[in-house]
């Protein structure tokens, strides 16, 4: 969970305050309609692979680039599931930097290839079934998601969306 260069000069100026950030995730469904969850290194908590926006990046290719460098896939999003933000989206470091993420979220279906956590952000991989309730530890904002997920999954009348354009 390195730095960019973009949020170390903001932070050179505005210190530990809260920062508005965005952010994009992936919610990854396999054939069996299952969800990608990937336990971080840092706290051994579940989540989606996802994270903060670079300068310039669009949403969908945050959520892709970020499932690439943490889950091993080259995937594209097919639809957009939902934005979330608000006090269960915040953020502190132990740094003391304290950050406020409005996460956009992405449906995408594997279609074949291998997940392969990247042993530096997160280190395990697990499918979990949307009618299940996991004794796994996930904070506040990764609980909004899956709920989001599951809402988005039960409002679909196939369940697959129309692709999305980006």
């Amino acid at each position: 969970m390195g730095r960019s260069g973009h949020i170390a000069d903001i932070r050179s100026h505005i210190g530990t305050r809260l920062l508005l950030m965005p952010a994009a995730a992936a919610a990854v469904f396999d054939a069996e309609r299952r969800l990608l969850l990937l336990r971080h290194v840092h706290d051994g908590t579940w989540g989606l692979p996802g994270g903060a926006m670079e300068p310039e990046e669009t949403p969908a290719d945050a959520a892709s680039r970020e499932l690439r460098e943490e889950a091993g896939l080259d995937l594209r999003p097919e639809a957009v599931i939902g934005v979330c933000g608000g006090t269960g989206h915040v953020v502190s470091y132990p740094n003391g930097d304290r950050t406020a993420y409005v996460t956009t979220l992405f449906a995408f279906h594997l279609d074949g290839q291998q997940v392969t956590p990247d042993g530096t952000e997160v280190d395990r991989a697990r499918w979990l079934p949307l009618d299940d309730t996991p004794e796994l530890t996930m904070d506040s904002s990764t609980v909004e998601l899956v709920t989001t997920v599951r809402s988005w999954v039960s409002a679909a009348p196939t369940g697959r969306p129309a692709r999305f354009r980006h």
